[in-house]
């Protein structure tokens, strides 16, 4: 786990020894916060550049967004969904580009700092958040299977929580849950986590 911040947390899932129990191990028990999950990327290969190209495109192609459909009255209905690739010559040209140094020391490292850039797939809240992200992990949430049904492992991410009341206080546990709610609602409405279902 990488502290950011003094309340700012961040943990690669997929490189955690011991699974869920360490990563709950490491949060404080029953703290408020606001938690949000992100894509984590790692080059499969050191020197299979077809492969790590092949990765890079499997990764720009995966939804990073729910399918949403509505009906516009009176007549239609309306699906959007996420679509995203490179041209032709650009995957070309990506196959040649991760062979050589320094480009494949450089995706490695933006991969390694993914989160900077990316908008967040979920954003969350809760008084408890050990509780709530162990739910997510171990649990049938629809945040599980909205990412698994995209072809995203949850395990396979990295999660960031904010300790927003570290401590506990069952009499200000209304305003406690506010104040994540607040700020959950704040951030979702900045960065957009396209497998948040509802803000607020």
């Amino acid at each position: 786990m990488r502290r950011i911040s003094e309340n700012i947390f961040i943990t690669e899932l997929s490189k955690l020894n011991g699974g869920t129990d360490k990563l709950t191990s490491e949060i404080p028990d029953e703290v408020a916060g606001v938690y949000a999950f992100f894509g984590h990327y790692d080059l499969p290969s050191k020197d299979d550049s077809a492969c790590n190209s092949e990765y890079i495109l499997e990764k720009i192609s995966q939804p990073h967004m729910l399918s949403r459909s509505s009906r516009v009255a009176p007549l239609y209905n309306v699906t959007i969904s996420s679509e995203r690739s490179l041209s032709e010559k650009k995957r070309g040209l990506l196959t040649e580009t991760v062979s050589q140094q320094p480009y494949k020391d450089i995706f490695q490292q933006v991969f390694n700092n993914s989160f900077i850039f990316q908008t967040p797939l979920y954003v969350g809240k809760s008084i408890n958040i050990k509780k709530r992200i162990k739910e997510h992990l171990e649990g049938d949430t629809n945040l599980k299977n909205d990412l698994l049904e995209s072809g995203i492992s949850i395990s396979g991410c990295s999660v960031l929580f904010i300790i927003t009341d570290d401590e506990p206080n069952i009499d200000k546990i209304d305003e406690q849950s506010k104040n994540a709610e607040l700020i959950e609602d704040c951030l979702s409405r900045l960065f957009c986590p396209g497998f948040t279902r509802r803000y607020g």
